[in-house]
């Protein structure tokens, strides 16, 4: 599966009613390609952009993080519950 700039303006419209520029959208999807998390090329001149596994891991460091956050805020707001486990933060791993 790949994404082209877009694609990704008429997901984040139709998703949360927000219309971005194209400008944003390739800005934020080569800064991406530098650091690694996407692989970009050109196909039927359009660019095309990849997940590298180094997005991969990415995205599943950010859920883990965000899933986190959420829960901690959540326990906060209710403190008769227990919504999470606090993680190790020796298994934690930096990208």
């Amino acid at each position: 599966p790949f994404v082209t700039g877009y694609n990704v303006v008429k997901y984040i419209h139709r998703k949360y009613g927000i219309l971005i520029s194209p400008g944003t959208a390739y800005s934020t999807l080569y800064s991406m390609e530098r650091r690694g998390l996407l692989k970009g090329e050109l196909r039927d001149n359009k660019r095309i952009y990849y997940i590298t596994n180094k997005g991969e891991e990415f995205i599943q460091a950010f859920t883990v993080n965000l899933n986190f956050i959420i829960n901690f805020t959540s326990s906060l707001l209710d403190p008769n519950r227990i919504y999470f486990p606090i993680p190790n933060r020796n298994s934690a791993k930096k990208i």
